[in-house]
């Protein structure tokens, strides 16, 4: 966990709310010095107070990298409207942001599995399999399995971010076997589909809790300046190739994980700059500096949406930043090995972790 720095980015100087979000994130700090002087006697009341600076430090930080300037701006305007001073509500404020904006991204459950790619691998030679699937390309994607097929093809057979192709293919298919071989040694590996936005955003929910959270999701976007939400994931449409991208299953879990995100080069389209919590998930990036630029194999075949990777970079920057990450680790690796809660108090944030996703309608504050 990060402490919130003294200084704004300068970046921010461009927003004509600099005074509020000036205001906003003086409060933040204050609130946040005067929670840290809590020594706590109880790990009962040391792990309530890191909470507190967590929630304090989401808000912080989505100020400071939040995906958009319109995100910043109201941000900091929902702070300003809390009364000066209320711990408590700049801490609701936090969980609520936490819950329904960072937890959306944050996978929890193993890794996607593999789809059966009989369709491409009954053909011997990569052209063939490429103009099997530009056949299909004026067709949407319905399900995880097409958008894998068409995303396959567009990202050239391929993690996007290793260069390593896929192996069931190269074991099937000549051309793909030679081209893996024109390095050394052969860079292959097992792809998947990863999502952009979670595909359980949209799912048909029948429960009306999580109708509601999946709602504060939507919500949330429409107040950081993102527009069409939730119609552009509506049904099938969250399959659509722009959001969707063809990763090898290591770098993909460290997506899905909050551990790797797509930055965007200023200027050049479709270039953008893989970074990570850590130098350790990099090691596969194919280029040096790990900057890549995103090509499609047809005009067809959309690539990834910029708007949707700043989403998810704002998210993996926030979580890492404030803390969130690492706590959302911790109280998963304690809810897979804990069957019986506690009963001193110490299984309380597993409890309540499991339980807001559950009772969490969040209060907008309209801008």
């Amino acid at each position: 966990m990060s402490q919130l720095p003294d200084n704004l980015p300068a970046c921010l100087n461009d927003s004509k709310k600099i005074e509020a979000i000036r205001k906003a994130y003086s409060t933040l700090l204050k609130i946040q010095e005067a929670i840290s002087a809590d020594i706590g006697t109880t790990k009962a009341s040391r792990d309530s107070r890191d909470q507190k600076l967590m929630h304090v430090r989401i808000l912080g930080y989505l100020i400071r990298e939040g995906p958009s300037l319109t995100a910043s701006e109201f941000v900091a305007k929902e702070v300003n409207k809390i009364p000066e001073g209320d711990e408590d509500e700049i801490d609701k404020a936090g969980e609520r942001y936490f819950h329904h904006y960072l937890r959306i991204f944050k996978k929890s459950g193993g890794r996607t599995p593999g789809f059966s790619l009989s369709t491409c691998e009954a053909f011997e030679t990569r052209k063939a399999i490429v103009m099997e699937m530009l056949s299909l390309a004026d067709k949407p994607p319905e399900d995880q399995k097409e958008a894998k097929r068409q995303a396959l093809v567009r990202d050239d057979f391929q993690c996007i971010v290793s260069g390593e192709y896929d192996s069931r293919l190269v074991k099937q298919n000549d051309d793909l076997r030679a081209a893996a071989y024109r390095v050394s040694p052969p860079r292959v590996c097992k792809t998947q589909c990863a999502y952009i936005i979670p595909s359980s955003t949209n799912k048909n929910i029948l429960d009306s809790k999580d109708k509601e959270h999946a709602a504060s999701f939507w919500a949330i976007l429409g107040c950081f300046g993102y527009t069409g939400f939730p119609e552009k994931m509506t049904g099938k449409k969250v399959h659509n190739l722009d959001n969707v991208m063809t990763l090898g299953m290591e770098i993909h879990d460290s997506f899905d994980q909050l551990d790797m995100w797509f930055e965007a080069v200023k200027g050049s389209p479709n270039t953008y700059t893989i970074k990570a919590t850590d130098t350790v998930f990099l090691a596969k990036c194919k280029a040096a500096g790990c900057k890549i630029t995103l090509t499609s194999a047809d005009p067809r075949l959309p690539l990834p949406n910029p708007e949707y990777l700043e989403i998810h970079a704002a998210c993996c920057r926030v979580a890492h930043l404030s803390g969130a990450g690492e706590y959302m680790d911790k109280v998963l690796e304690d809810l897979e090995d804990t069957r019986v809660l506690s009963q001193d108090g110490s299984s309380a944030r597993i409890l309540s972790f499991v339980l807001q996703k559950e009772v969490y309608a969040y209060d907008l504050i309209t801008v």
